[in-house]
């Protein structure tokens, strides 16, 4: 089984043009042999929230069996309070929180963070932490070290790192280090073997698979996981198993 803990759903400005059709999503995750999609709106992580949450809650409601969607907040400046738009994510059946970079506020400031984290745990949703809505745009990013405070101050919580590149690969590591609450997303990983890596540190178990589609390539992070010198066991939990337990799809 694969499960995309890294979808990005609608449409697109830069690059490709993105896919705002859930049954075309699927039809393309088909030809890449993905079961699960775990996806995002473009629109809630760049522009509008409200708008993007409620592209989310339709996609998944078209295909509830293949895509499975997270809650876009921001607690800074959105104008319709955020933890009613959890709520409302919620009772539609979507499966996480993310917050993105792009909203204009540091990780490190975990008191403004506070009030939509401890929802998400309330939820028992997992917290996509997001340091770029994609590479190489004019996004807004943040340093992998800003998480820190984040996985300090909630060690109980689960939270996925996403937009991790080689170039902070080693910040990535040392953040990570002794902090057993946060897993990996290879999906920006550039190295053809950052697989092999990280299985020897963090350690196969803190890792998951993301691919960016449909904005990236997806065949280009399910190869790198297929091809990797790891186990089978090390296989499954990357493509499927650790996803599947933090969600709990399985």
């Amino acid at each position: 089984m694969i499960i995309d803990a890294n979808g990005l759903f609608g449409r697109w400005a830069i690059r490709t043009p993105g896919i705002d059709d859930p049954d075309e999503f699927v039809r393309q995750m088909d030809a890449h042999e993905i079961d699960i999609s775990i996806v995002v709106s473009l629109t809630a992580m760049t522009f509008d929230t409200v708008i993007g949450n409620g592209e989310t809650i339709e996609a998944c409601a078209a295909q509830p069996e293949r895509l499975k969607g997270l809650c876009v907040a921001n607690p800074k400046t959105d104008l319709v309070d955020p933890l009613e738009q959890m709520a409302r994510c919620r009772d539609a059946g979507l499966v996480g929180l993310r917050l993105t970079p792009q909203h204009g506020y540091s990780y490190s400031d975990v008191e403004l963070l506070a009030p939509v984290i401890e929802q998400a745990a309330e939820y028992d949703w997992p917290v996509w932490l997001s340091l770029v809505v994609v590479q190489n745009t004019p996004f807004g990013s943040q340093p992998v070290t800003a998480v820190g405070r984040v996985l300090d101050e909630w060690p109980e919580g689960r939270f996925i790192i996403t937009g991790i590149s080689y170039v902070n690969r080693l910040d990535a590591l040392r953040v990570l280090k002794d902090r057993p609450n946060a897993w990996i997303d290879i999906a920006t990983l550039q190295s053809a073997f950052c697989v092999d890596d990280l299985c020897e540190e963090p350690g196969a178990e803190r890792v998951v698979l993301g691919t960016g589609f449909a904005v990236q390539c997806p065949g280009i992070a399910i190869a790198k996981v297929q091809h990797a010198e790891i186990t089978q066991a090390e296989r499954e939990a990357i493509m499927s198993g650790n996803i599947a337990n933090l969600l709990g799809l399985c």
